[in-house]
C-alpha cells in the first residue's frame, strides 16, 4: 500500500508561548505582591519539552523535570509537602514567617492559541513537502523541514525515511516496531543550559514575562529556545 506520513511537530511554539506568557504573569503578582508562592504544573505527560521551554523562556526559582524527578506527580501535593516541613520547622522554633501556596495548572488554555508566525510557516512547509513528495512517487517517508534557525527562505525541506525513525520495542509481550517516544534528553542541550542556570534562578528572582505572542515587529518570527539550543545555537 502507497502511503505517506505528514507529522507535525506536537511541542508547537505557540504552545509554550502562551505558557510562557501566563507564567510571565504570575510572576509578575509574585513580585508585585510578595505574599503568595505559586505552584505551576503544565500539561505534557511523560514528557517535559513544553516545562523545560518554559523554564527557559521565564527563569522560574525552581522547575522540575519529569524525566530527573518523575515521583512528583502534582503541584498540590508539593505545596502540603512544603507546608507539612514549614510546619516541624515552627515548632522546633527554626521557622517565623508565612507561607501560602497558589496552585495552578495551564493545560488546555494552551492549546486554544492562534499560531505564530514560525508555527504557521512550518506546518505549511510541511504539508508542501508532503505533497511534493507524493506528487513524486516518493512513499514511506515523513515530511520534514531543516535548517530551522535560519531565515525561511533557506529551510531546507524534504522527505525523511520512517524506517531511520524506528526502533524495536516490547508491547504487550510482543515485539513492535515504533518511533522511540521523544522525552527530554538529559545529556542534550536544552537541559544543560537549564541546569546551568537553574542555582542562579533559584536564589535570585530572575523572572522574566515574554509577554503574548506578536505577529509583526522584530519578536514576531522568534524560534523556542530548545529547538535553537538542539541546533547549536546559543540563547
Amino acid at each position: 500500500q502507497r502511503y505517506i506520513k505528514f507529522r507535525i511537530c506536537s511541542d508547537l511554539l505557540f504552545f509554550m508561548q502562551i505558557y510562557a506568557e501566563m507564567i510571565g504573569n504570575v510572576m509578575t503578582d509574585a513580585r508585585s505582591t510578595g505574599k503568595y508562592y505559586h505552584f505551576v504544573r503544565l500539561m505534557g505527560r511523560a514528557a517535559s519539552h513544553i516545562t523545560l521551554e518554559c523554564a527557559l523562556q521565564t527563569h522560574p526559582n525552581i522547575t522540575l523535570i519529569g524525566e530527573e524527578v518523575a515521583k512528583i506527580e502534582t503541584e498540590k501535593m508539593l505545596i502540603q509537602m512544603v507546608e507539612t516541613e514549614l510546619e516541624q520547622r515552627k515548632q522546633a522554633g527554626l521557622y517565623k514567617g508565612q507561607f501560602q501556596g497558589q496552585s495552578h495548572f495551564f493545560g488546555y488554555e494552551g492549546r486554544c492559541g492562534l499560531p505564530s508566525n514560525f508555527d504557521t510557516t512550518y506546518c505549511y512547509a510541511l504539508g508542501y513537502g508532503a505533497g511534493a513528495l507524493l506528487h513524486s512517487g516518493k512513499t514511506g517517508l515523513i515530511s520534514s523541514v531543516g535548517n530551522l534557525a535560519a531565515p525561511v527562505e533557506e529551510w531546507n525541506v524534504g522527505g525523511t525515511a520512517l524506517t531511520s525513525l524506528m526502533d524495536v520495542e516490547r508491547r504487550h509481550d510482543k515485539f513492535k516496531p515504533v518511533i522511540k517516544k521523544a522525552i527530554v534528553e538529559l545529556d542534550a542541550a536544552p537541559f544543560k543550559k537549564f541546569a546551568s542556570m537553574r542555582e542562579e534562578w533559584a536564589r535570585t528572582n530572575c523572572y522574566i514575562s515574554p509577554g503574548p505572542i506578536q505577529f509583526v515587529g522584530p519578536a514576531s518570527d522568534k524560534v523556542n529556545h530548545t529547538l535553537l539550543l538542539e541546533l547549536g545555537v546559543e540563547v
